[in-house]
C-alpha cells in the first residue's frame, strides 16, 4: 500500500511538472509574437525608436529559444518509452528528459523570471510609444472628447504667457470670467471665476449639465456669469495670427451690456498665433502694453 501511494504521489508530481513545462511553450510563443510585433512597430517608427526596437528583438530571440527548448523537451517526453520510465521510477523525473544538463537547469530555474522580464519590457515599449505619440507637438485633436497631453501642454503654456504679459494691468476692483482657472489668472494676478465651475460653487452645483465632454459637463450660462458683474470676459475670446480684430460669435450678449472687444499682441504664443482678442467693459478704459485695438 505504501509503495503504491508513493508511486501515485510521484506520478502526480511528474505529471504536474510536465504540464507546467508544456505551458511554457504557448507562453513563450505569446512573448515572441508580442516582442516581435512591438519591435517591428518601433523600428518603423523612426531612428529614435530603434535602440528600444533592438532590445525587443533580443527579447524575441530569447523567447524563440524558449519555444525551441520547450518543444524539444515535449518531444523527448513523447519519445521516451513507458518501460524505461517504469525502470527509473525512483530517479529524478528531470533525468528522464533527453536534454543536456544546462538546458534542464534553464527550464527548471531560468524561464519564469526571463519571460516576466520580456513581457514587462514589451509592455513598457508600447507605453513608451504611446507617450511619445501623446506628447508629439501638433497632436492637438481631442481623442473622443479627451484633450491630448500635447494640447494641454500648449494650452497651459499659452495661458501662462498671456497671464505674464498682462500682469500689472489689473486693479483691485477688476473681476474676470476665464475659460480655465489655472495659469492665466495665476500669472496675471487677477480675481475671477471660470466657466466650468472649478472655483465657482454656483456653476458647479446649481447649473445643469449641458455638455457630454468629460470634465466639462458644466458651463456657466450668460445669466449666471453676468451676475458676477465682471470687468473682463476672457472665456469669450480668440487667438489669431493677424492683427485684424475678429468677430467673436459669443460676444453679442456682452456687447449689449457695455463690453467691447480688445485685441493684444502677445509674443511667444504657440497656437495658433500671437494676437489675443477678448472682451472688456468700455467704462474700464483698459490700457495695457501690447494692446492693438
Amino acid at each position: 500500500m505504501g509503495s503504491d501511494a508513493g508511486d501515485a504521489v510521484q506520478g502526480r508530481e511528474s505529471y504536474m511538472r510536465w504540464v507546467r513545462r508544456a505551458l511554457w511553450v504557448p507562453a513563450a510563443i505569446a512573448v515572441a509574437v508580442g516582442t516581435g510585433w512591438a519591435g517591428l512597430a518601433l523600428w518603423f517608427d523612426g531612428p529614435a525608436s530603434r535602440p528600444l526596437a533592438g532590445t525587443l528583438a533580443a527579447g524575441f530571440v530569447v523567447a524563440a529559444l524558449a519555444v525551441t527548448l520547450g518543444l524539444e523537451w515535449i518531444a523527448g517526453k513523447l519519445r521516451y518509452p513507458a518501460s524505461a520510465a517504469a525502470a527509473s521510477a525512483q530517479t529524478d523525473p528531470l533525468s528522464r528528459t533527453p536534454l543536456p544538463g544546462a538546458q534542464r537547469a534553464l527550464l527548471r530555474h531560468g524561464w519564469g523570471p526571463l519571460i516576466a522580464m520580456v513581457v514587462v519590457g514589451a509592455f513598457a515599449a508600447t507605453q513608451w510609444r504611446l507617450t511619445r505619440h501623446s506628447l508629439r507637438r501638433g497632436n492637438f485633436a481631442a481623442d473622443r472628447g479627451i484633450d491630448t497631453p500635447a494640447f494641454l501642454i500648449a494650452y497651459t503654456e499659452d495661458r501662462a504667457t498671456i497671464g505674464r504679459a498682462m500682469a500689472g494691468c489689473f486693479g483691485a476692483d477688476d473681476f474676470s470670467i476665464v475659460g480655465g482657472a489655472g495659469a492665466q489668472p495665476y500669472f496675471a494676478r487677477m480675481r475671477g471665476v471660470d466657466v466650468f465651475g472649478l472655483v465657482s460653487e454656483t456653476i458647479a452645483h446649481d447649473e445643469p449639465r449641458s455638455r457630454p465632454r468629460a470634465g466639462h459637463t458644466k458651463f456657466g450660462s450668460d445669466r449666471v456669469l453676468a451676475a458676477y458683474d465682471p470687468t473682463f470676459v476672457f472665456s469669450c475670446y480668440q487667438i489669431h495670427s493677424r492683427p485684424e480684430q475678429p468677430a467673436l460669435p459669443c460676444a453679442a450678449f456682452w456687447l449689449a451690456r457695455g463690453f467691447e472687444p480688445v485685441t493684444m499682441h502677445i509674443p511667444g504664443l504657440r497656437e495658433p498665433g500671437e494676437y489675443y482678442t477678448f472682451l472688456a467693459k468700455k467704462s474700464r478704459d483698459f490700457q495695457c502694453p501690447g494692446r492693438v485695438h
